[in-house]
């Protein structure tokens, strides 16, 4: 019984998808063979070089939590996800009604209201 192998030949530019995501990094677009950010990604210096004439900016997720540039309310806390985050509510608070109290958005939180009832 023989196996069969299957090889994918690929041209490999920087712009190549295997190579990008090697070089550039996630949250990457490459074109005319230079890597550019994403939103929610910055650059950041790599040590390799083309013919000694361009340096390959590398992509790295920006963590708006750690880095306090979020825009989460005092009521919820962030987290952070590759090129974006956003704000879950903390205990006692959850979103506004009508909003998926799951979603995982920016939304603002409000406080929880338990209404109780006694006996009549």
């Amino acid at each position: 019984m023989s196996e069969r192998c299957m090889v994918k030949h690929e041209t490999l530019t920087l712009c190549s998808e295997s190579v990008k995501r090697a070089v550039c990094g996630k949250g990457a677009t490459c074109s005319n063979f230079k890597c550019t950010c994403e939103n929610g990604y910055r650059t950041i210096d790599s040590t390799i070089r083309v013919l000694d004439k361009t340096t390959i900016l590398r992509c790295e997720d920006i963590d708006e939590c750690a880095e306090k540039t979020h825009s989460c309310p005092a009521n919820s806390t962030c987290v952070n996800t590759p090129g974006d985050y956003f704000c879950q509510c903390t205990n006692g608070n959850r979103k506004k009604e009508g909003d998926d109290p799951n979603a995982l958005d920016k939304k603002l939180c409000t406080t929880e209201v338990v209404v109780e009832f006694g006996p009549s």
